[in-house]
């Protein structure tokens, strides 16, 4: 993509600018092992639940809650399609509810990834939490602290430029 694509000539539209991120918390997801569901017209459908883990940031500070999942497809051109549908507990007691996706690529299928980034979606009761329901994010995936059962995830905000 070329960052320095412009409107044609003889466009007077107000243009808006360059989005701007800003970390705003990270987290460290617990997973179970993946359970391999078969080939499908899809691709290859894997499971794998979400049993804990925790967020911490200036923007959150929160408990990965038990119970959630992440529902994966593994394509036929080796990208991995992610959707985790999780819910949080803030340490003040708010229930937040994710669902997050994304996608994963990676030439050894295994870390380091060439590509992991994924779009997670907060629902959050007003308060304290509400912001988490008037942005976009972003995130970046990663290798957790037990590569095979966890991921690591950065989360950015993403800001009007």
């Amino acid at each position: 993509m070329d960052p320095t694509f412009r409107l044609p000539p003889g466009r007077h539209a107000a243009v808006p600018g360059t989005p701007q991120l800003a970390a705003c918390f990270m987290a460290d997801v617990m997973l179970d092992p993946e359970r391999d569901h078969g080939l499908t017209p899809a691709g290859r459908r894997l499971h794998v639940r979400i049993v804990g883990g925790r967020v911490w940031g200036p923007g959150l500070q929160a408990q990965v809650l038990p119970g959630g999942a992440d529902w994966q497809v593994l394509r036929n051109d080796g990208m991995l399609e992610l959707e985790a549908i999780y819910d949080l507990q803030a340490d003040d007691g708010t229930l937040i509810h994710v669902r997050n996706r994304g996608l994963w690529t990676s030439p050894t299928g295994d870390w380091p990834a060439s590509y992991a980034m994924s779009q997670p979606r907060f629902e959050a009761p007003e308060g304290p939490h509400g912001w988490l329901n008037r942005y976009q994010f972003l995130a970046t995936v990663g290798p957790g602290p037990v590569p095979a059962t966890s991921v690591h995830l950065r989360f950015f905000q993403v800001l009007p430029g």
